[in-house]
Order: C-alpha cells, then structure tokens, then sequence
C-alpha cells in the first residue's frame, strides 16, 4: 500500500472514529443539547402557522433567524419527525461542509490526495473538538456549507459577475438560517479591496444589502414585529469566557493552527490563495470575540477549525512529496484530532459512552412519563422535555434570565404563580444548589431556584434530571 493510501487510511478510521458515538446518539430519544427543544417549540409554532416574533420582552423569546425553523417544520412533513429532522440537518450539514472543503483544496492545489484527506480532516477536527453538537437539532451546522458554497463560487469563478451575485445571494439566504457567520462575507470582502476590484465589490455589496433588506423586511412582516428586537437584544460578555471557550476548543489543536497561519503567511502573495489567509484572520478574531457572549459555547469557534482545515490541506499538498521526516507529517495530521476527542472525554469510548447513553435514554423516557402524567404546565430546564411531553411553552430559561438581568423582564409575576404552586412541575438539569452556583448556563435567578425549593419537594432525581412537584 502507497504511503499516501496509509495516511489516508488512517484519516478516515479516525473521522468514522470521532463521528461514530455522536451520530448514534442522534437516533437515540434525549437531549443532545440545551437548544434542541428550543428549537422544536420555535418550528412547531412555525406549523401552528404563529408567528415567532411577536414580543420584545417576553418569557420565551427568539434570537435566531426565521428560516431554520420554517425549513424544518417543511422537511418534518416528510420524514414524520421533527426532532431527528433537525439532527439530520446537523449531520448533512457537517457531511456537506467537508465536502466543500475537499473540493476547495482541489481547486486551489490541484490534488485529489490532498483534497480528500482535508474532508477527512474537517470531519474528525468537529467531531472531535464539539462532539455536543454533532447531531444535535441545532441550525449553525446546517448553515455552515451555505456559507462554504458561496466561499467556493468566489475562488472558482471570482471573474464572472454571476457567480458574484449568486454568492451574494448565497450569503444572505444562509445568513438567514444562522446570521453570526459573518467570516466568510467579511473575508471576501476585504479580498474584493485588496484586489481593487472594484466593480466586483460594488456588484458583491450592491446585491448583499439590498438582499439582506429585502430579507429583513419578509422576517419582520411574516414571521413577527419584534425580529429585530429579538435578534438584536444584548447579552452579557466576559473576557473570561471568551478565553476559556478559545483555550477549551483551539488549545489542543495549536499545532494544526500554527501550520495553517504559516500557510496563510506563505500565501498572501498569490492572489488565488490570498483570501483562505484573510478567512482565517476573520475567523479567529470575530470567532474569539462572539465565544465572550453568555450562553455562548464552542460553536462560535466552527470557522475557525474549518478555515484551519482548508490552509492544512493546502500545506498537506506541498509537503506530500517532501523528504524524510516530512513525509510522516500528513500521518501525525491526521491522527492528531485524537488528542481534543480524548481531552473532551465526552465520546471517546464508544462502548462506555454508548453504555452512558442508554442510561440517559432510560431516565429520559422516565421523566418523560412523569411529566406526561402530571396535569398542568410545567417549567423545564431541558426544554425538549417539555415539548415531547406537550406542555405549553411558558418559559425559556436562559432568554428569560437573561431579560430579566438586563431588567427588560419583571420577574414578580412568574415568582408568585410559583410560591402559589401554579406549575404542576419544575425540571432542573441538577440539584438546586449547583444550579444555582452554575453561573456559565445562567437558566435561572437565584431567588427563583429558592422559590422552588420553599414550595417544589423531587420525585425523581437521577442521571442529570431532576423533577420537582409542589408540596401538598
């Protein structure tokens, strides 16, 4: 076998590797991820036919583009299934993204090797450095390749001014499915500058903004007046979280990094190569930035790994040849994406981790059941909890707490409907105390958690799953 089917042997064995637990978690029946039953309530309002955004300041709210729910809510149709509709958009959207990655490598080096193991590479990096969120019903993934296809159109076909419209376009329609994701169209256009090309950037920008208008406009008027506050609505930052979300994701990764802006800094002088070097710069900056936001966790730092990917495809081409201890290079690239898989410790032992899973499965579909059987509403840290159990959508935890502290949001009435023991139950992810002193998922105010513990007594408390039901 050629040293080159070796390396990309072992590219694929440990993305099929770090892919294998979070794909079979998908099928399985519990919370991937806290988003996931926000996500479900946001599109099974959007097939109640009710608008999403109809509140500035309320005890649920939206902070995401339209567009993910109404796809979703469209595709569950087909396939029956809501939940694992959304989950399977995760999973197509990483597949998609690695493949775009793949065929950019191709594009800019020319080399099937080189192209192949970079989507390779892309899938083992995510799966290995965010675990959480592969499979899970959340719409960052699924926007992602969007955003690589109009990446893909500009590095293919930059001179032609169709292809710069449909980028644009292209932009603006994924921007609508996750709208943060604003490296690449900042890249791009700081490439169209440096370039002077100046009728490419007036075409680029003169369809993006009146795009992005008209967009604005329909997701005001067709999915709720309050689009704009609750997209815009702020949230609280820190420096340390930033950093902990940069150390915790980038960390093991540092040499990938370091190859990839040696990379970058070797390609600036060849206009074709130029812009995967300003992607990178982009990414890391606006990605360290957004990781600072409350509630804000390693997805923020996607186009990051993925613009690292691409320039290590790149370098992997030109040391593909090289002489001895080089050559070993692509093989060390390859099995490195070990290292944050076993730092994570989240899916690395598939048969420990499936073993775990089932557990958690078991105590879901027995919260579940409680929950079924409790008449009245309910408020539930675990959100999808809640919604497979058909209680009404009263309380979004972390939007909630968040307007409350910002003081947009008077919690006195949610306090006295629980201290009168008007929710039939309250679900916590954990004990009240660390909860409480959980200050990093900030779901709920102190006062209220000892609301809670005054009038609430549990009846099941396992496995990351507490349930509370008043006190008789």
């Amino acid at each position: 076998m050629q040293r080159s089917h070796k390396q990309l042997l072992a590219a694929a064995l440990v993305a099929a590797y770090t892919a294998f637990v979070p794909v079979m978690r998908s099928g399985m029946r519990l919370e991937v991820g806290y988003n996931e039953g926000w996500n479900l309530y946001n599109a099974h309002t959007v097939l109640l036919h009710q608008p999403l955004y109809t509140e500035r300041f309320g005890w649920h709210a939206v902070n995401y583009p339209a567009l993910s729910f109404y796809i979703s809510a469209w595709l569950s149709h087909l396939t029956g299934d809501l939940l694992y509709t959304g989950r399977a958009l995760s999973i197509v959207g990483l597949l998609c993204s690695a493949l775009l990655l793949g065929a950019m490598v191709r594009h800019l080096a020319g080399s099937r090797y080189a192209a192949t193991f970079t989507a390779l590479l892309a899938v083992s990096v995510v799966c290995a450095s965010a675990p959480s969120y592969i499979g899970q019903y959340d719409p960052q993934l699924f926007a992602t390749p969007f955003f690589l296809a109009a990446l893909y159109l500009y590095l293919r076909f930059r001179e032609r001014p169709v292809a710069i419209v449909l980028m644009a376009l292209l932009f603006v329609f994924a921007g609508n499915i996750k709208h943060n994701l604003i490296d690449i169209p900042l890249a791009v256009t700081l490439d169209l500058l440096l370039s002077r090309r100046w009728r490419g950037l007036a075409l680029f920008l003169g369809t993006a903004i009146p795009a992005a208008v008209f967009s604005l406009w329909i997701n005001q008027h067709v999915a709720g007046p309050a689009f704009l506050t609750n997209l815009l609505a702020g949230r609280g930052y820190s420096l340390h979280h930033a950093f902990d979300n940069g150390i915790g994701t980038l960390g093991p990764l540092i040499p990938l990094l370091v190859l990839a802006g040696i990379t970058a800094w070797r390609s600036r002088r060849y206009p074709a190569l130029r812009i995967t070097g300003i992607w990178l710069a982009c990414a890391f900056v606006l990605n360290l930035f957004f990781a600072g936001g409350v509630g804000v966790a390693t997805n923020s730092l996607f186009d990051t790994l993925l613009a690292m990917v691409l320039l290590v495809g790149i370098f992997l081409d030109e040391v593909r040849e090289a002489a001895p201890p080089l050559t070993h290079l692509p093989l060390v690239i390859a099995l490195w994406p070990m290292l944050p898989l076993f730092i994570n410790n989240e899916t690395s032992l598939p048969f420990r981790d499936l073993r775990r899973l089932r557990q958690q499965q078991q105590t879901y579909r027995e919260s579940l059941a409680i929950l079924q059987q409790t008449s009245g509403p309910a408020i539930c840290e675990s959100l999808l909890l809640c919604a497979e159990a058909g209680k009404p959508y009263l309380y979004d935890p972390f939007n909630a707490t968040r307007f409350i502290q910002l003081g947009k949001l008077d919690p006195s009435p949610l306090y006295r409907q629980l201290a009168n023991q008007q929710f039939a139950a309250v679900q916590l992810n954990k004990s009240i105390d660390l909860t409480k002193a959980d200050t990093d998922a900030n779901r709920f105010m102190p006062e209220m958690l000892e609301i809670v513990r005054k009038h609430y007594t549990p009846v099941l408390q396992r496995d990351g799953i507490l349930i509370l039901v008043p006190l008789r």
